[in-house]
């Protein structure tokens, strides 16, 4: 017998396909791929197989193994439009030289990075508007997404300026003369603010904050599904969320039809030393 031969075989393993290897007096075999011997006789002595490291990665000759559901689990779309909601909220301040008490509703232009571009005035009070204008302008949101990417979009803000005692019923004051003129067209049509419950300022409380801001989650009928504090002031929080869970609205439409979307509230409250000089 002859000294053994050394073969050295040198393929691509992606090319093999299915199947485990094995060798035999005609060659290798890997299911329908056969690699022959160079030379018609002679004694095996050593068979190197030089794989590629991709197929050693990925396993190909390990099929058998079931990938993981999720792997081949088909990726579920996007929501076509996802409306902005308040993140976070720049408190309120009741302006020092107003006597006047009522609900400021706001129309606010959110960019696509969550940021407010513009304000507009949907129902104003010439005494307290400007101060509501000038805190809102500092808040943030979570941008509205169509089809998974951020647009600029519209909300709703209303702030509440109420009394530190029981009040009576607060109307809405009408709409600005001018507001539709004004107004971005960016999606979606706002909620509207249909009536109102103010809360009542607690009795024995001393801090320092007065005033409370909630997202209020809005159905697509209108009513209230959720509502999520965003600037928590313990004492006023309570008042106001009770209060907050009368209110009414009209929900906000995208290409013609109603959908859930998020309404900004704040209640603001007169300090007690300045309702009862």
């Amino acid at each position: 017998m002859g000294d053994p031969l050394l073969y050295f075989y040198l393929f691509d393993a992606e090319k093999l396909g299915k199947g485990s290897l094995r060798c035999n007096g005609s060659g290798l075999r890997c299911g329908s791929f056969r690699i022959k011997p160079i030379v018609k006789s002679g004694t095996y002595g050593l068979l190197v197989l030089v794989l590629s490291l991709t197929a050693v990665m990925n396993g190909r000759a390990g099929e058998q193994q079931p990938s993981h559901p999720s792997a081949t689990a088909p990726a579920q779309a996007a929501p076509e439009f996802v409306p902005p909601h308040l993140v976070a909220a720049w408190p309120i301040e009741y302006p020092i030289r107003s006597v006047a008490a009522g609900v400021v509703v706001l129309e606010v232009s959110v960019d696509d990075n969550g940021k407010v571009a513009d304000v507009i005035p949907r129902r104003d009070i010439p005494s307290l508007t400007a101060a509501a204008v000038f805190s809102v302008k500092k808040w943030e949101y979570k941008a509205a997404m169509r089809e998974g990417v951020p647009i600029w979009s519209r909300a709703t803000v209303a702030v509440i300026f109420g009394p530190s005692v029981t009040p009576g019923p607060i109307e809405l004051p009408a709409l600005v003369s001018d507001f539709q003129a004004q107004r971005h067209r960016y999606p979606p049509e706002p909620p509207e603010i249909l009536s109102v419950s103010p809360g009542v300022f607690p009795v024995g409380y001393v801090g320092l904050e007065m005033s409370t801001i909630f997202d209020v989650k809005v159905n697509v009928d209108g009513s209230i599904e959720g509502i999520e504090p965003i600037h928590d002031v313990r004492g006023l929080t309570e008042t106001s969320l009770a209060a907050a869970k009368q209110w009414k609205f009209q929900p906000a439409r995208y290409e013609g039809k109603p959908i859930g979307s998020s309404v900004a509230v704040a209640f603001v409250y007169r300090p007690p030393a300045i309702d009862n000089p």
